[in-house]
């Protein structure tokens, strides 16, 4: 299991793409050795500031560990540690990664890398530094209580010492307690609301019960070849009947590089008297739907899209280094029933479609 070998947290930042490039030339070159390197002789004050300042030129707050890995003998994370402003950068980073292979004298794979913690050891211990005393807890004495939803699990995760800690202090010895049991991208994609608590619930079950119930979740929201289902929610407006078809799971984990919310709104003459489509307009938006998003391309994807009063709304999500705001507008042009508007905003925690979230 990963356990953490070295980590820090970056506190420089330059030019974003200059930075990736930099990187990852650097780790070529020299980075890579000299990390392994460090980890062999476990000195890692001979790599934490010039990684941390490698780390910091792709985006000021990005955090780094030095792990264990699961295919290669080591794993380089750089985390935007559930920052939403961060995540973008993080995946940028790893995606520009994806060519980069450093073996062994052996031919053996070396090094691999990650924007997101992994799951750790429950056997673990998590050890606080408190103003009164340095508190230890044993991560298989952390249990959780469970409030499955449609598409997320709400808990409460419980142990006595998390009363001794103020609210602040708690909530982050929990999410640390998470990342450990599903991992960081566990926690951001399948679970809804976090609380702590002192007592034990008789309905609680042990944390290592939740990479489970986690995994059961995950697999019911895939289709058959393994791709992401789509919910439809109905319910009422300002102006009448809102039907709404959402991508599960709706979360920025499903592909945080995409950091701009694009809104495409078009009109619809033909509809019902509850302001829906009737089948012509419904063919018509369809065939508007696809056109922009094959026009996007790989710069974004469809995550819903939401009718109401004769209008539908695709909320696309898209990169910020992308042209897809005015391949967007380009594409809308010559629509029949009136203007089709498009509007794009910078939205890194999708916050724009927070609401469909089941």
């Amino acid at each position: 299991m990963p356990v953490s070998l070295f980590r820090h947290r970056s506190t420089s930042s330059d030019d974003p793409v200059a930075g990736v490039e930099a990187f990852w030339r650097w780790w070529v070159d020299e980075g890579s050795a000299a990390c392994a390197g460090a980890i062999a002789q476990q000195t890692p004050d001979a790599i934490v500031d010039v990684l941390t300042e490698r780390v910091g030129a792709v985006a000021e707050g990005l955090a780094w560990e030095l792990a264990p890995g699961s295919e290669a003998t080591y794993l380089l994370v750089v985390t935007a540690e559930g920052n939403p402003d961060l995540r973008a950068a993080a995946r940028r980073w790893l995606l520009a990664g994806r060519q980069v292979r450093v073996t062994d004298d052996g031919g053996g794979l070396l090094w691999e890398y990650a924007d997101t913690r992994r799951p750790g050891d429950l056997d673990g211990v998590l050890r606080l530094g408190t103003a009164s005393d340095d508190l230890e807890i044993h991560l298989e004495e952390v249990s959780v209580l469970i409030h499955p939803g449609a598409h997320s699990l709400d808990v409460v995760v419980q142990h006595p010492l998390l009363g001794q800690l103020p609210e602040k202090e708690g909530r982050q010895v929990a999410f640390l307690a998470l990342d450990e049991a599903v991992g960081e991208e566990g926690v951001e994609t399948w679970l809804g609301s976090v609380e702590i608590a002192a007592t034990r619930d008789p309905a609680a079950v042990p944390l290592g019960e939740l990479p489970r119930r986690v995994a059961e979740l995950a697999a019911a929201n895939v289709d058959a070849d393994g791709n992401p289902t789509w919910a439809l929610l109905r319910g009422e407006g300002p102006r009448g009947p809102v039907v709404v078809a959402t991508v599960v799971p709706l979360r920025v984990t499903l592909a945080p590089h995409l950091d701009q919310h694009l809104a495409v709104t078009a009109p619809f003459s033909d509809q019902t008297a509850e302001g829906m489509p009737t089948e012509s307009s419904l063919l018509a938006l369809r065939e508007l739907e696809g056109h922009v998003t094959d026009r996007i391309g790989g710069a974004g994807r469809l995550v819903a899209h939401e009718t109401s009063a004769g209008r539908r709304t695709l909320h696309y999500y898209v990169s910020g280094t992308s042209p897809a705001g005015a391949v967007a507008e380009a594409a809308v042009t010559g629509w029949p029933d009136g203007r089709v508007a498009v509007e794009v905003q910078p939205d890194p925690g999708w916050e724009a479609v927070a609401a469909f979230r089941t």
